[in-house]
Protein backbone atom coordinates (compact mmCIF):
# COMPACT_ATOMS: atom_id res chain seq x y z
CA UNK A 1 0.00 0.00 0.00
CA UNK A 2 1.19 3.45 -1.12
CA UNK A 3 1.90 5.90 1.91
CA UNK A 4 -0.75 8.35 0.81
CA UNK A 5 -3.23 5.65 0.61
CA UNK A 6 -2.36 4.62 3.83
CA UNK A 7 -2.17 8.24 5.05
CA UNK A 8 -6.11 8.73 3.87
CA UNK A 9 -7.17 5.06 5.54
CA UNK A 10 -5.67 5.92 8.69
CA UNK A 11 -7.30 9.57 8.58
CA UNK A 12 -10.49 7.59 7.92
CA UNK A 13 -10.81 5.45 10.90
CA UNK A 14 -9.38 8.59 13.09
CA UNK A 15 -12.27 10.29 12.00
CA UNK A 16 -14.15 8.05 13.61
CA UNK A 17 -12.22 6.97 16.42
CA UNK A 18 -14.76 7.40 19.25
CA UNK A 19 -16.58 4.84 17.70
CA UNK A 20 -13.56 2.70 17.05
CA UNK A 21 -12.88 2.99 20.89
CA UNK A 22 -16.34 1.90 22.19
CA UNK A 23 -15.93 -1.40 19.53
CA UNK A 24 -12.53 -2.00 21.22
CA UNK A 25 -13.86 -1.38 24.62
CA UNK A 26 -16.90 -3.70 24.16
CA UNK A 27 -15.33 -6.27 22.88
CA UNK A 28 -13.35 -6.44 26.43
CA UNK A 29 -17.01 -6.19 28.09
CA UNK A 30 -16.03 -9.67 29.93
CA UNK A 31 -12.07 -8.98 30.81
CA UNK A 32 -13.36 -5.48 31.99
CA UNK A 33 -16.12 -6.55 34.27
CA UNK A 34 -13.89 -9.46 35.94
CA UNK A 35 -11.35 -7.18 36.94
CA UNK A 36 -14.10 -5.27 38.33
CA UNK A 37 -15.21 -8.46 40.11
CA UNK A 38 -11.78 -9.30 41.26
CA UNK A 39 -11.69 -6.00 42.75
CA UNK A 40 -14.76 -6.81 44.96
CA UNK A 41 -13.92 -10.49 45.83
CA UNK A 42 -10.43 -8.37 47.60
CA UNK A 43 -12.59 -5.39 48.71
CA UNK A 44 -11.57 -3.05 46.81
CA UNK A 45 -13.42 0.25 45.53
CA UNK A 46 -12.84 1.80 41.79
CA UNK A 47 -10.64 4.61 43.68
CA UNK A 48 -8.48 2.23 44.98
CA UNK A 49 -9.71 2.25 48.59
CA UNK A 50 -11.41 -0.92 50.72
CA UNK A 51 -14.98 -1.01 50.50
CA UNK A 52 -16.28 0.04 53.76
CA UNK A 53 -18.01 -0.66 56.52
CA UNK A 54 -16.64 -4.22 57.36
CA UNK A 55 -19.01 -6.64 58.24
CA UNK A 56 -20.53 -7.33 61.72
CA UNK A 57 -19.27 -9.49 63.93
CA UNK A 58 -21.78 -11.78 63.41
CA UNK A 59 -21.97 -11.89 59.71
CA UNK A 60 -17.99 -12.14 59.75
CA UNK A 61 -18.26 -15.05 61.88
CA UNK A 62 -20.83 -17.08 59.37
CA UNK A 63 -18.45 -16.04 56.18
CA UNK A 64 -15.17 -16.57 57.58
CA UNK A 65 -13.80 -12.80 57.38
CA UNK A 66 -14.73 -9.26 57.87
CA UNK A 67 -14.00 -7.48 54.78
CA UNK A 68 -16.77 -7.32 52.10
CA UNK A 69 -16.46 -9.03 48.94
CA UNK A 70 -19.89 -8.10 47.71
CA UNK A 71 -20.76 -11.53 47.03
CA UNK A 72 -23.93 -11.94 48.55
CA UNK A 73 -25.77 -15.01 46.30
CA UNK A 74 -23.28 -15.01 43.07
CA UNK A 75 -25.65 -13.22 40.81
CA UNK A 76 -24.63 -9.81 41.48
CA UNK A 77 -21.53 -10.31 39.98
CA UNK A 78 -22.57 -12.87 37.61
CA UNK A 79 -25.06 -10.25 35.91
CA UNK A 80 -22.60 -7.61 36.20
CA UNK A 81 -22.35 -5.40 32.75
CA UNK A 82 -20.32 -3.19 30.90
CA UNK A 83 -22.21 -0.14 29.11
CA UNK A 84 -20.26 2.31 26.94
CA UNK A 85 -20.72 6.31 26.44
CA UNK A 86 -18.50 7.10 23.60
CA UNK A 87 -15.04 6.36 25.04
CA UNK A 88 -15.92 5.76 28.70
CA UNK A 89 -17.90 3.51 29.88
CA UNK A 90 -19.29 1.86 33.25
CA UNK A 91 -19.83 -1.64 34.95
CA UNK A 92 -23.28 -2.03 36.76
CA UNK A 93 -25.53 -4.99 37.71
CA UNK A 94 -28.86 -5.68 37.12
CA UNK A 95 -30.17 -7.41 40.54
CA UNK A 96 -32.89 -5.89 42.08
CA UNK A 97 -30.79 -5.36 45.17
CA UNK A 98 -27.56 -3.83 43.73
CA UNK A 99 -28.82 -0.29 44.92
CA UNK A 100 -29.12 -1.37 47.81
CA UNK A 101 -24.98 -2.62 48.08
CA UNK A 102 -24.33 1.13 46.54
CA UNK A 103 -26.13 2.64 48.96
CA UNK A 104 -24.27 0.73 51.69
CA UNK A 105 -21.18 0.81 50.11
CA UNK A 106 -21.14 3.34 47.62
CA UNK A 107 -21.34 3.54 43.76
CA UNK A 108 -17.67 3.30 43.69
CA UNK A 109 -18.00 -0.37 43.80
CA UNK A 110 -18.18 -0.51 40.39
CA UNK A 111 -15.20 0.75 37.83
CA UNK A 112 -11.65 -0.30 37.76
CA UNK A 113 -9.05 0.71 40.05
CA UNK A 114 -6.23 2.18 39.65
CA UNK A 115 -3.94 -1.12 40.20
CA UNK A 116 -6.07 -2.51 37.34
CA UNK A 117 -6.02 0.51 35.24
CA UNK A 118 -2.65 -0.15 33.36
CA UNK A 119 -4.13 -3.64 32.21
CA UNK A 120 -7.23 -2.61 31.06
CA UNK A 121 -5.96 -0.08 29.00
CA UNK A 122 -3.72 -2.73 27.50
CA UNK A 123 -6.59 -4.80 26.37
CA UNK A 124 -8.22 -2.06 24.99
CA UNK A 125 -5.41 -0.45 23.11
CA UNK A 126 -4.57 -4.02 21.71
CA UNK A 127 -7.96 -4.51 20.56
CA UNK A 128 -8.11 -1.08 19.32
CA UNK A 129 -5.00 -2.10 17.34
CA UNK A 130 -6.56 -5.29 15.79
CA UNK A 131 -9.51 -3.11 14.56
CA UNK A 132 -7.53 -0.75 12.82
CA UNK A 133 -5.83 -3.47 11.12
CA UNK A 134 -8.64 -4.77 9.79
CA UNK A 135 -9.57 -1.25 8.99
CA UNK A 136 -6.57 -1.34 6.71
CA UNK A 137 -7.19 -4.90 5.27
CA UNK A 138 -10.28 -3.98 4.06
Amino acid sequence: MAFSALAKQSASFVANLPEWIEAAVISNENALVELNISQMLNSTRADGKPILPLYSTAYAKKKGFTKPNLKVKGDFQDEMRLTTFGKQYSVTSPVDYAKHLEKLYTPKIFGIAPANRPAARELNDRSLAELYLKWLER
